[in-house]
């Protein structure tokens, strides 16, 4: 059923992407002109000097939009999150690396007081395999890892262990981490130096459950390369964004997550939760950590409890807090782009900043940085920004453009039905000419919320998502933007 589903929504995009213009009469180009752009948010504005951003838009204080037909619906509601600022910039902003200095804050925050740190440790001995396959072994026999999929997953780490334990070492060597950068250097099939990166990998061999930090600035090429394996082609892939993972791996982290719930109040424990910690807790925790980092101008963008129960297991037996943070520019915060618990219908864009953290009762057991940019400089001190009324006018029509056809199409029995649940003014990452050096920080109308199809159930257990793009709106143009390719 999942994978049907899968498929009518494939069809759909491609209805989606017809709704790149303003409105149905004005056609815009799908690429942007980014230039005439620029000239359009430097125009005078007599309404904008030492004004709000609530005045100099007329913008009212909440988002009240109702339409119904016959199987299509759409209702909105909500507060406008308007930053209380008297300019909105455009910003060029750039990928920067990890210092030092940061990379060791992360180490020392992320691995507090450890028994052993190591880096370099590539190799399992003999013994630490046959550990593992035990284990592996003993897991097979519990009850909640009887589902065909989790016993097909374990055969297969078994096999793979039991594979390697022939050429495995009696005893590997350990390098003390030494609180510096190595380099990574990166060769084509002739051997000669394409490319490099700085990296830092540090392991807590020491506890009983094993901390692993892995950090990797952006490397040097320009482009993917092929790299010759043994007459066929491998590739390696560029990576010009840095990125750093944390994950504390023992038996109450979670490795396949599959129910969910939504939290929009962390004041509110959701029903069922087996965590003592409530979300306000995981947040308090989140924040502290973000604030011991630097990253105190980092908003939440969404936040679920997590649990390791499916179709085949409903009684979860791992929980956790799953929290995603995205950064503010000049008070003006990044519009969230999260991917979704159904990872196969929703990616976020490649390279767009954000930072995400699975916390339970034992901890922060999971941390992710990825593409941190920074501030480049201004190419407009204060965008003209589009009177609200335009932006009103431009949603009414697009819902219409983007998902009528849509409704047509993918269940003639079900209405589709689309709640909006947070509106407000955000910024987004634009590449410019997939130039990811030189990318813009473009104001935008962000609507996000619901639609009927966005809750899958299957066999009493629904799959929840986060609150997903409805529709994203220049807010100096007024063209759409498609929120997956970054313009």
């Amino acid at each position: 059923m999942k994978r049907i589903f899968v498929g009518l929504l494939g069809l759909l995009i491609c209805f989606g992407g017809a709704g790149c213009q303003k409105t149905p009469e004005s056609p815009i180009v799908v690429g942007k002109d980014y230039e005439t752009m620029l000239e359009q948010a430097k125009a005078p504005n007599e309404n904008r000097a030492e004004a709000t951003l609530k005045e100099a838009v007329q913008a009212p204080d909440t988002f009240v939009f109702d339409y119904t037909s016959d199987g299509f619906s759409i209702a909105s509601n909500v507060q406008l999150n308007l930053p209380e600022v008297s300019r909105t910039p455009i910003l060029q902003v750039a990928p920067r690396d990890f210092t030092l200095e940061q990379a060791l804050m992360l180490v020392d925050t992320l691995l507090p007081d450890p028994q052993e740190l190591i880096q370099d440790r590539n190799e399992l001995t003999k013994s630490e395999l046959e550990a593992r396959i035990i284990q592996l072994k003993q897991r097979k026999t519990l009850p909640e890892y009887s589902s065909q999929e989790d016993q097909d997953d374990i055969e297969s780490a078994i096999k793979y262990y039991a594979e390697l334990l022939p050429d495995a070492p009696e005893h590997v060597e350990k390098t003390p981490f030494g609180r510096a950068f190595q380099t990574q250097y990166i060769t084509d099939g002739k051997g000669r130096t394409a490319g490099q990166y700085t990296y830092m990998e540090v392991w807590d061999a020491g506890r009983d459950i094993q901390h692993r930090l892995c950090l990797r600035n952006s490397d040097t090429l320009t482009d993917d390369i092929f790299i010759p394996d043994e007459g066929d082609g491998s590739l390696y892939l560029h990576r010009p964004t840095a990125s750093v993972s944390f994950s504390a791996e023992g038996v109450d982290n979670i490795f396949g997550v599959y129910g969910a719930t939504v939290i929009r109040d962390v004041s509110v424990t959701p029903e069922g939760c087996q965590l003592a910690k409530s979300p306000a807790d995981a947040k308090q925790e989140a924040q502290g950590l973000l604030r011991s980092i630097g990253c105190d101008t980092y908003r939440l963008g969404g936040m679920m409890l997590i649990n390791n129960s499916n179709k085949d297991k409903k009684e979860a037996t791992q929980w956790a807090y799953e929290l995603f943070y995205f950064p503010s520019y000049e008070g003006i915060e990044l519009a969230p782009t999260i991917d979704s618990v159904d990872e196969e219908l929703f990616h976020a864009p490649l390279h767009y900043e954000k930072i995400k953290m699975r916390i339970n009762d034992a901890g922060i057991q999971s941390f992710i940085w990825d593409a941190p940019y920074e501030i480049a400089g201004a190419k407009v001190e204060s965008a003209n920004l589009l009177p609200f009324e335009d932006i009103q006018d431009i949603f009414s029509k697009m819902m219409l453009v983007k998902y009528e056809p849509m409704a047509k199409l993918i269940n003639s029995q079900e209405p589709l039905r689309i709640e909006i649940t947070k509106a407000g003014l955000y910024y987004v990452l634009m590449p410019q000419q997939n130039d990811i050096s030189n990318t813009l920080l473009v104001p935008v109308w962000a609507f996000y919320g619901y639609r009927s199809w966005d809750w899958i159930e299957v066999q009493g257990i629904t799959y929840g998502l986060y609150e997903q793009p409805i529709l994203m709106i220049n807010a100096i143009d007024g063209s759409i933007i498609d929120f997956a390719k970054g313009y």
